[in-house]
Parts: structure tokens; sequence; C-alpha cells
């Protein structure tokens, strides 16, 4: 049993490398954190102004603060004297909601494509399927940076008995991961349970987890490596959403590993059955192998192959060789 979970577990690591490999991860991230950099002082200007206007000016202050966790102190000086220098403060908060907006929808966008690439799905979403989308991604990363913030802001002001110190990462990891849940939930634009959605979000969250636990421990004691001043600050806050953006996309191509439900654009696929089992295959008007039933435990594997080649099963570990001269093509 347990030299079939490590064969499992290893065919799912090389399946998962795969597919990053074929949707270009690493590309997709950069263009999400681009953005999300961008949304970051109009977000915390607007914060500012309205924290600033209902609580005062110590709440405020005490908001801006909490970007100790993710900059370098001379960074965080940076952000603070940028958000609240009050000349022209109504006019600047006009146009940092405007760059707001559109900086948010340049995210949902980044991630929307992200997903739909690592799921296959080919059809364009409605229009109000794609505002549904964009509220939970807005809500969903919203909650996740204030849970981070807020964790972080408790920890410094109340003194943490040992248990409670190592507490505080499980709490963060299990709060991200709700929070996470929504947008593999809703995202993928296939159907999905919460059960299929579950592992992608439990990868994000310990990924973020890590990360604050990381960057928050590099930024402390930042002061003592401030060669780079500001720059380094920014670096450091836009490798911190590049990585945040990657465990993201991570997650959902793990989703789509674990998902008997990865290709269901069925208006481009086409029936065609295999000479040796009788079982139906789909294949996609190109020719791509969409899924196909595994020869020794009979589970369906979904695949995306041009001209045959590996394939790996999640389910019994099995390794095989799919020949396209095996497949006749009953409709054209």
């Amino acid at each position: 049993m347990f030299v079939n979970l490590v064969t499992r577990t290893a065919a799912l690591g090389r399946t998962v490398v795969k597919k990053a490999n074929e949707t270009e991860v690493t590309f997709l991230a950069a263009s999400i954190a681009y953005y999300a950099f961008v949304a970051l002082i109009p977000l915390l200007l607007i914060l500012f102004v309205a924290a600033t206007a209902l609580f005062g000016e110590e709440v405020a202050d005490g908001l801006i603060g909490l970007t100790q966790g993710f900059l370098t102190p001379l960074g965080e000086e940076t952000v603070v004297d940028t958000v609240s220098n009050a000349a022209g403060r109504g006019g600047t908060t006009l146009v940092g909601v405007a760059l707001l907006f559109w900086t948010g929808l340049r995210v949902f966008r980044g991630l929307d494509i992200a997903f739909s690439m690592v799921y296959g799905v080919r059809m364009e979403p409605s229009f109000l399927r794609k505002l549904w989308n964009a509220t939970i991604a807005f809500v969903a990363v919203v909650l996740a940076i204030s849970g981070i913030l807020l964790l972080g802001t408790f920890v410094a002001l109340f003194p943490r008995p040992p248990p409670l110190m190592l507490a505080t990462p499980v709490i963060l990891f299990l709060t991200l991961t709700v929070v996470f849940l929504p947008l593999f939930y809703f995202f993928p634009g296939v159907p999905m349970t919460v059960r299929e959605a579950a592992p992608g979000s439990i990868v994000a969250a310990f990924g973020w987890a890590l990360l604050d636990s990381f960057f928050g421990l590099y930024a402390a004691n930042a002061a003592q490596f401030g060669i780079y001043g500001v720059i380094g600050g920014v670096l450091l806050l836009v490798t911190w959403l590049y990585i945040g953006a990657i465990v993201l996309i991570s997650g959902a191509i793990v989703n789509a590993a674990l998902s008997r439900n990865e290709i269901l654009d069925k208006d481009r696929t086409i029936t065609v059955h295999d000479d040796l089992n009788e079982r139906d295959q789909q294949v996609d008007v190109m020719g791509h192998l969409m899924w196909c039933a595994c020869p020794d435990c009979g589970e369906d594997i979904h695949e995306d192959l041009i001209s045959g080649g590996t394939v790996d099963c999640l389910h019994c570990g099995a390794v095989f060789e799919v020949d396209f001269r095996l497949i006749k093509r009953d409709a054209e």
C-alpha cells in the first residue's frame, strides 16, 4: 500500500510539472503579479482615506503599518509618505479608484485565463459569469491578504506563549484554506464539488502561509541588509506577489490533475472508439486525445495528446503508451 501511494504521488507530481510547463505558469503569474502590484498603492490610498474619515489618523496609521510584514523598513516608509500626503488627496483618491478598478479587472482576467488554460476550457464564459468570478476573486484575495495582515498585527501587539507561537501558522493555514476554497470551486468553469476543489485550496493556503513566514522573517531583518533601499522593498513585494500567483495557479493544476472533469468542451469533440476494448474515447477536432481508459484499472484518464505518448494513471499508478494507430475514427 505504501509503495502504491508513493507511485501515485510520483505520477501526480509528474503530471503537475508537465501541466505547469504546458500552461506557462511563470508567465501567467508574472502578469498577475504586475497588475496586483500596480493595484496596491491605490488600494492602500483608498483604505487610508476611508480609515481616516471613519476612525481617525491613529487607526489609519496603524493600517499603513500593517505593510511591515511585506516591505523593508525603507520601503514601508515610502508607502506611508505616498498615501498619507494630504496634498491633492481628494483628486488622487478618484484616480486611485479608477486605477484600482482597471488593475483589479486585469488581475481577474489573468486568473481566468490561467484557470481556463489549466482545465482546457475553450468556451467563453458569459458576462454574468465573468462578473461573478471577478467578485469571487476580489473577495478571496482581499480576505486572504487581510487575514495575513490582521494575524500579523495580533501577533505583534499581544505577547504570545509558546503554544500560541506554534499555533499561529496553523491558524493562518486554516483561514487561507477556507478563503481560497470558493476561488477553486467557481473559477475552473467546469462542474466541481467541494471535495474536488479542496486539494488546490489546501496547496495554495500552505504555500501562502509559508510565503508569509519566510518573507515576514526577511522583512524583519532587512534593515541590516538595506543596500538597495526602496528598490529592495519593491523587489521584495513583487517577488512575494509573483510567487503567490504561482502558488495559486499550482493549486489549480493539482485539482485539474486529480479531477475527472478536466475537459468538458464537448462542442469541440467527436466520439471515436478503440479497436481493442470498444470503449468510447474523446478526441477533439484537432485530433488531441482528451481522455482514455486505463488498461489496468479501467478508470478514466484525462490527457491532451497529439500523436500518442506516455500516460500515467493517477488511480492505480500504471504507466502505458497511447498509440493513435489503435484508434479508429467513426465520425468525421
